[in-house]
């Protein structure tokens, strides 16, 4: 058995990191999120490291001008990883106002 590699862990760490301050607010929020996410791209929460551009329109459609709440609940969690150039685009793109 193989160790996971950084890149699904860091991976991890961002899903874990964006599903609790989402439930955070609820479950239902949390649901909702989800169901956008697959009806519209075709994708899953764990997918957003990858294309954090569709967890940014989301949460801005979503929020609205609450949406700085939320992603700054998102970079808290995220903070202790910030340093990872990944980490710090997926940070960069998600807020993004």
């Amino acid at each position: 058995m193989s160790l996971p590699d950084d890149y699904t862990i860091t991976k991890v760490l961002v899903f874990l990191s964006v599903e609790k301050a989402l439930r955070e607010i609820n479950n239902t929020v949390f649901e909702k999120v989800t169901e956008i996410l697959k009806t519209k791209y075709n994708s899953y929460l764990y997918d957003c490291y990858d294309h954090p551009e569709y967890l940014n329109q989301i949460l801005k459609a979503f929020f609205g001008d609450s949406f700085v709440a939320i992603t700054d609940t998102i970079k808290k969690y995220l903070a202790e990883y910030s340093n990872r150039k990944k980490v710090n685009h997926f940070i960069e793109v998600v807020c993004n106002e």
